[in-house]
């Protein structure tokens, strides 16, 4: 693999297979020490920078300060930050490149040849590319795919191996995965554990048939449960409501009405009842993302939604699931229809996400119609209506007082 990795770099014309590291200075972490301007390190963030040298595995709430606790683990090694969607990716490499002012950040998936020509000139764009491909940037921030071929042991995967070997591997939102996915996931990792090179997974939702799988596959890992976090702003955002019908024409009014004064945000399971919502709630203030548009098209659409997430305007957004893993977007009010249990904490992470306000009505309201679910749908008929049935009992037995992580991890 090592052999592979020089071969490519020197027919490439580059004398160095590996490019700036960030092992001596630590600009990085720096940077974010920098851009928390003294406020402390939260507990996620603690206990990842005292793991740097363990593998690690955080479950910790949506808006916990996740990304940053991971990328002190880092500690100036070279990595990869995978995610389970490419629109995630590139919002944490934007973040990385613009809040943190760290530039030696790659980018590897499908279609990040396309990021890197809206972000520069194309002659740019095809060298970050290749320095992409030929893994030789100190961090990159990548999708599951690009990594993981290794473990189908076929030809010319060797050299995915070989890096992964003195690098660090950071799995975000490993519950995203379905589990073909997810067994690929163990069973890598047991063989970079072999080698030498270190994991962290950091992740909302750690089920635990997955610390089964993992324990058997004889990972090793220091684990940490920060879901009974004590932040009162955490566990005070969020009161949810459950309504037993689809979303109808009254609700509709509803989230116009709130959209003239808040930011509103609805979930839909498919893109077929996001596009008839649209129309419906169709205004000079409602926007509409899913994952069917032309990549131009959806690229402006999520570039405005984290602007419109960062900015004092009012109004609604409709999209589908592409919103859930780590965007940080934070709207005042959360529409959505009813889910799995994993993907429903997802979204209620983009619904007061920082903890702005202690709300005194549901501020979260779930519809339970069914849409996109049964054999060969979005989601499992079983897991939903398991789901659901918690999800009514703990709401019942905690009525009045706000949802928290607590209550969302049982």
């Amino acid at each position: 693999g090592l052999l592979n990795k020089f071969d490519y770099s020197v027919s490439a014309g580059y004398v160095e297979s590996e490019r700036n590291s960030d092992l001596a200075d630590r600009r990085l972490k720096c940077n974010i020490y920098d851009a928390l301007c003294g406020k402390g390190l939260r507990p996620v963030q603690k206990f990842m920078s005292d793991n740097c040298d363990n593998n690690v595995v955080a479950e910790a709430p949506t808006g916990s300060g996740k990304t940053e606790a991971a990328l002190l683990w880092i500690n100036g090694e070279k990595a990869y930050y995978t995610l389970p969607l490419q629109i995630s990716s590139n919002a944490i490499y934007d973040r990385i490149k613009k809040q943190y002012a760290y530039d030696d950040v790659s980018l590897l998936h499908a279609d990040c040849m396309q990021k890197f020509i809206i972000d520069g000139s194309k002659e740019n764009a095809y060298i970050k590319y290749e320095r992409a491909r030929l893994l030789s940037e100190p961090l990159t921030i990548c999708t599951v795919d690009q990594l993981f071929k290794f473990v189908y042991k076929a030809l010319g995967t060797e050299i995915f191996a070989a890096t992964l070997k003195y690098s660090k591997l950071i799995i975000d939102e490993i519950q995203a995965y379905e589990p073909r996915v997810i067994a690929t996931i163990v069973y890598g990792l047991s063989i970079i554990q072999k080698m030498g090179g270190k994991f962290a997974i950091i992740t909302a939702t750690f089920s635990p048939v997955l610390q089964h799988f993992m324990k058997e596959c004889g990972l090793k890992y220091s684990f940490e449960d920060f879901t009974d976090i004590e932040e009162k702003e955490i566990n005070s955002r969020h009161r949810v409501k459950i309504h037993d019908s689809d979303i109808d024409k009254s609700v509709c009014n509803e989230i116009l009405e709130q959209g003239k004064h808040k930011k509103v945000l609805v979930i839909c399971n498919t893109v077929l009842k996001a596009q008839q919502l649209y129309k419906m709630l169709k205004g000079e203030n409602v926007w509409l993302l899913h994952s069917r548009y032309l990549r131009r098209d959806r690229a402006l659409l999520e570039k405005n939604i984290m602007e419109f997430s960062e900015s004092d305007k009012t109004g609604v957004w409709i999209t589908t699931q592409i919103v859930e893993a780590s965007l940080d977007i934070d709207f005042d009010v959360l529409y959505t229809e009813m889910s799995t249990a994993d993907s429903l904490l997802q979204r209620m992470g983009r619904c007061n996400r920082k903890g702005r306000y202690c709300p005194e009505e549901a501020n979260i309201h779930v519809n339970a119609n069914k849409n996109g679910v049964g054999k060969s749908s979005v989601y499992e008929n079983d897991l939903y209506e398991r789901a659901l049935e918690c999800l009514k009992k703990h709401l019942e037995a905690h009525k009045g007082k706000p949802f928290t992580e607590k209550m969302k991890t049982d």
